[in-house]
């Protein structure tokens, strides 16, 4: 069996919980060596909304988007939904196909593992803009589980994120004894740099915990 030596991150910002009525206006990822916690790729795009019947939830923009710490990455998206360069959402997944794909080539199908704070969200995401015929599931051409980073904390500490998902990987850390691990690159919600921070996070707790079975 080939070890697994990258953790590609992912994250998506959303314009609410339903992918019938909301959107998904950008997306990231990052791939990130775990024995080096080098990050070596990184994948961005905003993505245009599928329909103008494809809105923003009330409940998010009062909650979240036009709080007034997130009002820049708010007007920012605004900014690039109309701006004749964005990719539709169909055009956005095959720009992600075709950067996989070159992942693929260079890194080898065998050697990545997908990693995200909250796997089933992101992935739904993802999943409704991927060309016909493929699956998040089979992101490298063949069945790739994803490491749930928030469960698996959660597991390691034996907590819930009862306030909230990053909560678990702190009590993850306490529960191994060792630092939060941080590399400068912060929850920004740039998902680029998110998925980056995600997979550094996930890459540094797997090469304590191997460190402890050798």
């Amino acid at each position: 069996m080939t070890p697994i030596r990258y953790l590609l991150g992912i994250d998506v910002e959303s314009t609410g919980g339903c992918l019938k009525t909301n959107f998904m206006p950008r997306f990231g990822a990052a791939l990130v060596d775990i024995e080096t916690l080098e990050t070596v790729q990184r994948f961005s795009t905003f993505v245009k909304p599928p329909t103008p019947a494809h809105t923003w939830e009330k409940r998010c923009l009062d909650e979240f988007w036009t709080k007034p710490d997130m009002m820049p990455k708010y007007q920012e998206i605004l900014h690039n939904m109309n701006c004749v360069t964005t990719p539709t959402p169909d055009e956005a997944g095959v720009l992600f196909m075709e950067w996989i794909n070159i992942l693929v080539g260079k890194y080898g199908q065998d050697s990545m593992m997908v990693v995200s704070d909250t796997a089933g969200y992101d992935y739904a995401w993802l999943q409704s803009i991927l060309p016909a015929g493929m699956s998040m599931l089979y992101l490298f051409g063949h069945y790739v589980p994803t490491f749930a980073a928030s469960n698996f904390y959660g597991g390691v500490a034996m907590v819930t994120p009862v306030e909230q998902v990053f909560g678990t990987m702190e009590a993850c850390c306490n529960k191994l004894s060792i630092q939060k691990p941080t590399n400068g690159v912060v929850h920004d919600h740039n998902p680029m740099n998110d998925a980056e921070t995600i997979a550094y996070e996930a890459a540094s707790i797997i090469r304590h915990v191997s460190s402890l079975r050798n």
